[in-house]
């Protein structure tokens, strides 16, 4: 009988323990704090209920019926950054007006934006689909590397946009990278690496770091920053020769795409270590040159500085531009880079009348 008491004990006393440690945890709804198993607060989130019920204005293309010719002005084409529903840029540039028709590589088979736009390009899909701008939305780690592997002749046709073709959508790709964890491995692993974050900062195992910040920047209790392994670990993959790569091939989308007088729009989200590197404490990390790679280079299509265009704001103090528990940016980014695409649309004077979203529906 003692021998059970003390075999019982030895599992009862570390599962109560880790209950104890785990009770502490408030998961917060972002990639990063689920990845990672960090506690941002569970009402973290709240400060942004407003712009989370906002209505959707937008248009999906997989809802749109091309039998017959379409009229928008924009086409968004993008990857997580670009399915944010409600407090999406593009959502938001319908408040000013503008119709926008959206699709992301989470609704049909396409390795990367840059992909699928080529393949748009090359198809039959905008001879139905008649829009002003194209908006291409790439995350900054990964937007050199897929341009380097983009097939530029292959082909998308309105046969292919169909529900055979559609696959579930997936808006969130960086929280598959997430172990799913059954409760007692998950209370084990998150007071595992609460504990291992005091002497790493990826807890050494973890595919998130934490560092501390200069500056406060998020409405959080800890001035920390949480960003994502790969925006350091793709560094190498943004180089002088591959950014130059990667300006050739919006050349030559841009170019493809003015034959069918539509202009190229060129929105690379930056990487969150990447905006927020300046304010990262002793910061040990690599510097990320594929802004400045870029800024350098003559381009025939529009460029949305999205990395200065959100500095400025940072720099001024202003809180949460992303999410604090997110790879992502937050409702005041969308805003921000929705009023600077409308001002660049508004500056070039091409906007055409387009139908309203209750009359463009099909």
């Amino acid at each position: 009988m003692k021998k059970f008491l003390c075999k019982s004990l030895l599992v009862i006393i570390p599962l109560l323990l880790l209950s104890i440690n785990y009770a502490f945890y408030e998961p917060s709804g972002g990639d990063l704090a689920a990845i990672g198993k960090i506690s941002i607060g569970k009402d973290y989130r709240t400060i942004f209920s407003d712009d989370f019920q906002k209505e959707i204005k937008y248009l999906d293309l997989k809802n749109i019926d091309l039998s017959e010719e379409f009229s928008a002005h924009i086409l968004n084409i993008g990857d997580s950054f670009s399915v944010q529903g409600g407090f999406g840029y593009q959502n938001f540039l319908c408040y000013y007006g503008l119709t926008v028709v959206n699709l992301s590589i989470g609704t049909i088979n396409a390795d990367s934006p840059v992909q699928l736009l080529f393949s748009i390009v090359n198809g039959d899909i905008l001879d139905k689909l008649k829009v002003d701008y194209v908006i291409l939305e790439t995350v900054e780690r990964s937007f050199a590397r897929s341009a380097q592997r983009a097939d530029i002749d292959k082909k998308l046709f309105v046969y292919d946009i169909n529900v055979n073709s559609l696959k579930k959508e997936n808006p969130d790709r960086t929280r598959d990278a997430a172990i799913k964890l059954g409760i007692f491995r998950d209370m084990a692993v998150y007071s595992l690496w609460n504990f291992l974050y005091r002497f790493d900062e990826r807890a050494f195992t973890s595919k998130v770091y934490k560092v501390n910040l200069t500056k406060k920047l998020f409405s959080t209790d800890k001035n920390q920053l949480l960003f994502y392994y790969d925006d350091v670990d793709d560094i190498p993959h943004s180089n002088r020769e591959s950014v130059m790569e990667l300006n050739n091939k919006l050349n030559l989308l841009s170019k493809r795409l003015k034959e069918r007088e539509i202009r190229l729009i060129v929105l690379p989200a930056p990487d969150k270590y990447d905006l927020y590197s300046d304010f990262i404490e002793n910061n040990p990390f690599p510097k990320n040159k594929f802004f400045d790679y870029l800024r350098q280079l003559e381009k025939e299509y529009i460029f949305i500085d999205s990395k200065a265009l959100l500095l400025e704001h940072i720099n001024t103090g202003m809180q949460d531009v992303y999410f604090a528990d997110d790879t992502h940016w937050s409702p005041i980014a969308s805003k921000i880079i929705a009023k600077k695409i409308y001002e660049e649309l508004h500056y070039e004077g091409q906007v055409k009348e387009r139908p309203s979203r209750q009359s463009a529906l099909p």
